[in-house]
């Protein structure tokens, strides 16, 4: 990691994120859509303690290589398209 300002505790450093993601349309009547992803991006890391941190990824592009699709009248099938989105992301790590 790049520290930015040397006395301040907050890095700054590349990352890679593999993830899934299952979720449910808001409507009810669209069905539910499940990505598997990954999601390069730049990292603002703040440790909170010497194994415990935050981190928060305010540029975080995300790309799914695969997009499953479930409706009321059909199975889980395979989308074709491959969507790509901006995502903002705040959460905690673990450092080992």
């Amino acid at each position: 990691p790049f520290r930015p300002i040397p006395r301040i505790p907050f890095y700054l450093m590349p990352a890679v994120s593999i993830g899934y993601m299952h979720g449910w349309l808001d409507n009810g009547m669209d069905g539910q859509i499940q990505d598997i992803f990954i999601a390069p991006s730049l990292r603002l890391r703040y440790d909170v303690l010497s194994r415990l941190g935050i981190v928060f990824d305010p540029m975080q592009l995300q790309i799914n290589f695969l997009r499953l699709y479930r409706d009321k009248e059909t199975d889980l099938k395979r989308v074709e398209v491959v969507p790509i989105s901006w995502n903002i992301a705040l959460g905690f790590i673990f450092l080992y």
